[in-house]
C-alpha cells in the first residue's frame, strides 16, 4: 500500500510495468525511466536520487499517473 501523495509515491518499478502494459516501444520505456530516475538538484546544488515518485508541476506526470491508476484498477 502507498502512503502520502500519489505523485511523490509511486513506485517506479510498478510505473513502468504499468507504461509497458499499453506500449512495446522501447524508447517510450527508456525516455520514462531516464526521467523517473533522473536525480532532483536540491538549492544548494546537491544531486539527490529519486527511487519513486513523478516530478511535481510537470505535464507527464498527471499522464503517467492516469495510465498507473488504470491498469492498477482495471480500467
Amino acid at each position: 500500500m502507498m502512503s502520502g501523495p500519489f505523485p511523490a509515491s509511486v513506485p517506479h518499478s510498478l510505473l513502468l510495468k504499468a507504461v509497458a502494459h499499453h506500449t512495446s516501444e522501447r524508447w517510450v520505456l527508456l525516455y520514462v525511466s531516464r526521467w523517473l530516475n533522473a536525480p532532483v538538484q536540491m538549492p544548494d546544488g546537491t544531486m539527490v536520487p529519486r527511487e519513486k515518485g513523478t516530478p511535481q508541476g510537470s505535464p507527464v506526470s498527471p499522464l503517467l499517473a492516469n495510465v498507473f491508476l488504470h491498469v492498477r484498477h482495471g480500467c
